[in-house]
């Protein structure tokens, strides 16, 4: 408002407008001068308080400053992330670490601030978040797993809303002891021994060095040993390697209960221990009948049903022929009074039936039921079809993954894993394939007791799918149980993932040409796409440093021009749907400068694939006098392989080249002035191979006077073996076993085995005889046959 009247001393001829910032206390504008009585102030920062004043003007002079108005402009979102987000080793521990950054300058804040912290496991897509305040620099995460990649990035926060991100970066929690593994089967071997099977823990916690395996003499006594005071109650401890699955137990006593508890190892130290379920017997010691029975021996006719036969009793080298024979039998360790009783017979064999099978069992002979003169056996019925599981539900959707639980069958009948199969719903449409996926026993883990999960991801976003699991015979990958379900579950909404099939090529000197497909994971409808160019040298100055160009819905190409020269770019491409922007698909390229009238060679072509070697032949390039050779280079991940090589005909055999590897080639045309552009880049991938390394911890135990129980682990993927650097150079089709009757190899017997089988039971062999054994992996090689 003009001054009063008599206070004007005369005509007022312009105002002068003056506005400060308040901290800094400096000048925001150059000061104005005005004829009217309003004024607009503009590029003002977002968020900063200012003083004002108007001093008002005669013919004569300024006026005396009136009182100071204060006022401050409307939030903005901070133009910038903060800078140097690290945390330093000594933060980081099993369960929280302190995340440490500097602040976003004064100018770049644009409103009262806060700091917004957002981490995520590496292989999980629901983000969780912290707030600090503005004058923080140091927050402290907790409720975090131990031994975890975090995917840590942090932005301010204003009023209006949230900031650009800092860089990401990804930091792995301090380990902690482990927690307990899963004793999956204890069984006994022989007369002395009892051979564990385990799988690692559900939630290891850090890297498994080890596990410790404790037996005990079971509490109450040694059942029907007669040695009970001879037995010492000391724990047996054995220790075992953090790859095995099983232990054989030996130095035992015979007809012996037994308890058994493990636990594992990390560098923190041991964790929780397991306790198996149920207590387990060593086997009886047979001398033979007492005075009576002969020679008794079971054969397997079904897995639920066993053939006993015996001789004829003898007395004074004279036979005799009794009345009748009495066979009774039973699960081994169940109360006699669960056995059964089968009415006489006189011959001298005996069929048993509804047996179940992968059972042992105890069976007894005696003639005219005269119980001093019987003839015990023990036998286990061969392996059969699992029965039906116990129980089946799906748990903790997400927007690209469900979780299974399942409890085993009542009756596993023998060795078992697990397969599932799925498909998708869409209304109105045909069901989409069925997805089968088979189970590796030892990357199953056990929750909650007797129960098992297994997470299934890459589903896509708000979608419903049909989930039936079945139990299978490892030994028999046909002997399939009954399908529980089918189970119905549905997704949730998402981010959609990253575009497919990224694709960057230089099409001529400082142009980027981009391509990309639709996201398999789109998780909803796709809205737009951001497409960025951000360059990636690591010296010299750039003309642009980041480019984002938006682009719609059905866009799958992009032309990025005006790059600098001999300049490397890193290109990422994100999609856009209702639930926000997803995780970008990156790539790297790198532009040439080229000669005018320059051409790249032509058609590049690849042939006659080995695991070592492919042929590359190509058209020479067009408009190219004083040619003089070629060079041929290949790259791996994008990284020169080896140096190129130089040809002066259109194609080479390229050699040397590592097994079941996605490779790619380009060809450079070399003149009498330089080179040429580079041509297309050819992807291929070489034929697998046969692995370099043996399968490892190979172990036997007799089971009884006719079998042997083998397990192994399989080879390594990396790492070494005998001097050997372990590559499996394939994906792993199976393995072949080989045994034979020791110093006579003229019967060596074999089995094919599937990769999921990781032990075995070798029936019907010839009674204490020493066998050598070998045991080796075949890979697809990409042709006819094994290698």
């Amino acid at each position: 408002e003009p001054p009063l009247l008599e206070h004007r001393n005369g005509d007022i001829v312009n105002y002068t407008v003056q506005i400060y910032s308040v901290d800094p206390a400096v000048l925001a504008q150059p000061e104005l001068t005005v004829n009217s009585t309003t004024v607009s102030l503009t590029n003002l920062g977002s968020g900063r308080q200012y003083r004002v004043t108007v001093i008002a003007a005669t013919s004569l002079g300024k006026g005396p400053k009136p009182a100071e108005t204060f006022v401050r402009t409307a939030d903005g979102t901070p133009s910038l992330p903060p800078s140097s987000v690290h945390v330093n080793q000594t933060d980081v521990h099993k369960d929280n670490l302190t995340v440490r950054w500097d602040p976003i300058s004064l100018e770049s804040q644009n409103g009262r601030l806060n700091y917004v912290v957002y981490y995520r496991a590496k292989n999980d897509f629901a983000e969780k978040s912290v707030t600090a305040p503005g004058d923080a620099s140091s927050i402290t995460i907790n409720g975090l797993k131990p031994f975890t990649d975090y995917i840590i990035t942090v932005a301010g926060e204003t009023s209006r809303g949230v900031g650009p991100r800092s860089e990401e970066k990804t930091i792995r929690t301090d380990q902690d002891v482990p927690g307990a593994p899963t004793i999956t089967r204890v069984d006994s071997i022989g007369t002395t021994a009892l051979g564990v099977s385990w799988t690692s823990p559900a939630d290891p916690r850090g890297k498994i060095l080890g596990y410790r395996i404790v037996v005990n003499v079971a509490s109450g006594g040694q059942g029907r040993s007669r040695r009970a005071a001879a037995v010492n109650s000391s724990s047996m401890v054995v220790l075992a390697d953090e790859d095995d699955t099983f232990k054989t137990i030996g130095g035992l006593e015979s007809d012996t209960e037994y308890s058994v508890e493990m636990d594992a190892e990390t560098s923190k130290g041991w964790g929780e221990r397991a306790k198996h379920a149920s207590i387990v017997r060593t086997q009886m010691i047979v001398f033979g009948a007492p005075e009576g029975l002969e020679a008794t021996k079971v054969t397997e006719i079904s897995s639920t049903e066993l053939r006993v036969s015996w001789n004829n009793v003898t007395a004074d080298n004279v036979t005799t022929t009794p009345r009748f024979y009495i066979v009774s039998y039973g699960q081994e360790g169940s109360p006699t009074s669960d056995f059964k009783t089968l009415p006489p017979v006189r011959g001298l064999t005996q069929v048993l039936t509804d047996l179940t099978p992968y059972t042992y069992y105890r069976i007894s002979v005696s003639s005219n039921g005269d119980a001093s003169k019987t003839s015990t056996v023990y036998a286990w019925t061969p392996e059969g079809i699992p029965g039906e599981l116990a129980s089946f539900e799906i748990l903790e959707p997400d927007d690209a993954s469900v979780l299974l639980q399942w409890q085993p069958p009542a009756m596993p009948n023998g060795h078992i894993s697990y397969m599932y199969k799925y498909w998708s719903l869409v209304t109105g449409r045909t069901p989409k394939a069925t997805t089968t996926v088979t189970l590796r026993p030892d990357k199953l883990r056990s929750v909650g007791g007797n129960h098992f999960r297994w997470r299934v991801s890459d589903l896509v976003g708000l979608t419903e799918y049909n989930f039936v699991m079945q139990a299978y015979n490892l030994r028999f990958s046909n002997w399939t149980g009954p399908e529980s379900g089918p189970e119905l579950a549905k997704t949730l909404p998402g981010r959609p993932g990253p575009p497919s099939a990224l694709r960057v090529s230089a099409e001529r000197d400082g142009t980027l040409a981009i391509f990309w497909g639709l996201p398999r994971r789109p998780n909803g409808e796709i809205l737009s796409y951001d497409v960025t160019t951000e360059w990636a040298n690591e010296t010299g100055s750039p003309s642009t440093l980041t480019t984002i160009h938006k682009k719609g819905r059905s866009a799958r190409f992009q032309l990025v021009a005006g790059l600098e020269k001999r300049s490397r770019y890193r290109v990422a491409v994100r999609a856009i749907n209702k639930q926000g922007y997803g995780i970008p698909s990156e790539g790297e390229n790198r532009t040439r400068i080229v000669v005018v009238g320059d051409r790249a060679p032509r058609n590049v072509r690849l042939r006659s694939f080995t695991h070592e070697s492919v042929v590359v032949s190509w058209d020479e390039p067009k408009s190219i006098s004083k040619l003089l050779s070629y060079n041929v280079s290949v790259y791996k991940n994008g990284l020169l392989l080896f140096p190129p090589e130089t040809v002066r005909l259109g194609n080479v055999t390229v050699r040397g080249l590592p097994s079941f590897t996605l490779l790619s080639v380009n060809v450079v045309a070399v003149h009498g002035d330089g080179t040429t552009a580079e041509s297309e880049q050819r992807y291929f991938q070489t034929n697998s191979s046969a692995p370099t390394c043996t399968p490892r911890n190979f172990a036997v135990g007799p089971t009884n006077s006719s079998s042997l129980h083998l397990s192994w682990v399989s080879p390594p993927s990396s790492g070494t073996q005998n001097s050997v650097t372990c590559l499996l150079n394939g994906v792993l089709c199976g393995f072949t076993m080989r045994y034979w009757i020791k110093d006579s190899t003229a019967d060596v017997r074999a089995k094919e085995l599937s990769p999921e089988e990781h032990h075995v039971i070798l029936l019907q062999l010839e009674p204490y005889t020493n066998f050598g054994k070998r045991n080796s992996c075949y890979m697809q090689d990409g042709g006819p046959g094994r290698s």
